[in-house]
Protein backbone atom coordinates (compact mmCIF):
# COMPACT_ATOMS: atom_id res chain seq x y z
CA UNK A 1 0.00 0.00 0.00
CA UNK A 2 1.40 3.67 -0.80
CA UNK A 3 1.87 5.95 2.13
CA UNK A 4 -0.45 8.63 2.36
CA UNK A 5 -0.12 11.97 3.39
CA UNK A 6 -3.45 13.65 5.43
CA UNK A 7 -3.45 17.35 6.88
CA UNK A 8 -4.61 16.79 10.40
CA UNK A 9 -4.26 20.53 11.03
CA UNK A 10 -3.96 23.60 9.19
CA UNK A 11 -2.97 26.98 11.02
CA UNK A 12 -3.87 29.97 9.16
CA UNK A 13 -2.00 33.10 10.51
CA UNK A 14 -3.90 36.57 8.97
CA UNK A 15 -0.86 38.59 8.14
CA UNK A 16 -1.26 42.48 6.82
CA UNK A 17 0.26 42.42 3.35
CA UNK A 18 3.63 44.08 4.52
CA UNK A 19 4.55 42.31 7.35
CA UNK A 20 7.28 40.58 5.39
CA UNK A 21 9.93 40.53 8.35
CA UNK A 22 7.13 38.76 10.30
CA UNK A 23 6.28 36.28 7.73
CA UNK A 24 9.90 35.09 7.59
CA UNK A 25 10.73 34.96 11.66
CA UNK A 26 7.49 32.47 11.75
CA UNK A 27 9.23 30.84 8.54
CA UNK A 28 12.57 30.55 10.43
CA UNK A 29 11.10 29.76 14.21
CA UNK A 30 8.26 27.33 14.53
CA UNK A 31 7.12 26.76 11.07
CA UNK A 32 9.42 24.21 10.52
CA UNK A 33 9.10 22.25 13.80
CA UNK A 34 5.31 22.07 12.90
CA UNK A 35 5.77 21.31 9.41
CA UNK A 36 8.33 18.68 10.08
CA UNK A 37 5.48 16.54 12.48
CA UNK A 38 4.25 13.14 11.18
CA UNK A 39 2.07 11.03 12.87
CA UNK A 40 1.33 7.58 11.95
CA UNK A 41 -2.29 7.21 11.13
CA UNK A 42 -4.41 4.19 10.42
CA UNK A 43 -4.67 0.17 11.86
CA UNK A 44 -1.15 0.01 9.87
CA UNK A 45 0.06 3.38 10.14
CA UNK A 46 0.72 3.19 6.52
CA UNK A 47 -1.02 7.44 6.15
CA UNK A 48 0.69 10.05 7.59
CA UNK A 49 -0.69 13.16 9.49
CA UNK A 50 0.81 16.34 8.85
CA UNK A 51 0.60 19.75 9.96
CA UNK A 52 0.47 22.25 7.11
CA UNK A 53 0.84 26.62 7.59
CA UNK A 54 -0.84 29.12 5.56
CA UNK A 55 -0.65 33.20 5.62
CA UNK A 56 -3.82 34.97 4.55
CA UNK A 57 -3.11 38.65 3.35
CA UNK A 58 -5.43 41.47 1.99
CA UNK A 59 -4.81 43.45 -0.73
CA UNK A 60 -2.75 46.66 0.24
CA UNK A 61 -3.51 50.22 -1.36
CA UNK A 62 -0.09 50.04 -2.38
CA UNK A 63 0.76 48.45 -5.25
CA UNK A 64 4.23 47.80 -4.97
CA UNK A 65 3.34 45.83 -1.90
CA UNK A 66 1.12 43.38 -3.27
CA UNK A 67 3.20 42.72 -6.39
CA UNK A 68 5.95 41.62 -3.62
CA UNK A 69 3.47 39.34 -1.43
CA UNK A 70 2.66 37.51 -5.20
CA UNK A 71 6.26 37.11 -5.58
CA UNK A 72 6.58 36.06 -2.21
CA UNK A 73 3.96 33.56 -2.59
CA UNK A 74 5.30 32.73 -5.56
CA UNK A 75 8.85 31.26 -4.08
CA UNK A 76 7.49 30.40 -0.88
CA UNK A 77 3.66 28.87 -1.84
CA UNK A 78 2.78 29.64 1.81
CA UNK A 79 0.49 32.92 0.98
CA UNK A 80 -3.03 33.43 0.00
CA UNK A 81 -3.28 36.77 -0.98
CA UNK A 82 -7.35 37.38 -0.90
CA UNK A 83 -8.57 40.00 -3.48
CA UNK A 84 -10.14 42.46 -1.29
CA UNK A 85 -8.34 45.30 1.09
CA UNK A 86 -6.98 44.70 4.32
CA UNK A 87 -9.29 46.53 6.70
CA UNK A 88 -9.94 45.55 10.56
CA UNK A 89 -13.82 45.98 9.35
CA UNK A 90 -13.86 43.65 7.44
CA UNK A 91 -11.71 40.84 9.49
CA UNK A 92 -14.53 38.29 9.94
CA UNK A 93 -14.81 38.82 5.74
CA UNK A 94 -10.73 37.66 5.64
CA UNK A 95 -11.80 34.72 8.24
CA UNK A 96 -14.34 33.37 6.39
CA UNK A 97 -12.26 33.41 3.11
CA UNK A 98 -9.39 31.66 5.28
CA UNK A 99 -11.63 28.55 6.10
CA UNK A 100 -12.97 28.33 2.73
CA UNK A 101 -9.27 28.24 1.31
CA UNK A 102 -8.18 25.67 4.08
CA UNK A 103 -10.99 23.71 2.90
CA UNK A 104 -10.20 23.33 -0.70
CA UNK A 105 -6.79 23.08 -0.47
CA UNK A 106 -7.22 19.76 1.42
Amino acid sequence: ALTKQVILLHITILSAADNFERRMAIRRTYMPVLEAVQLPLGEEGLDIGTIKVQFVCGQSKNERINHLVQKEAAVRGDIWQLPEAENYDRLPQRVVAALSLAVESG
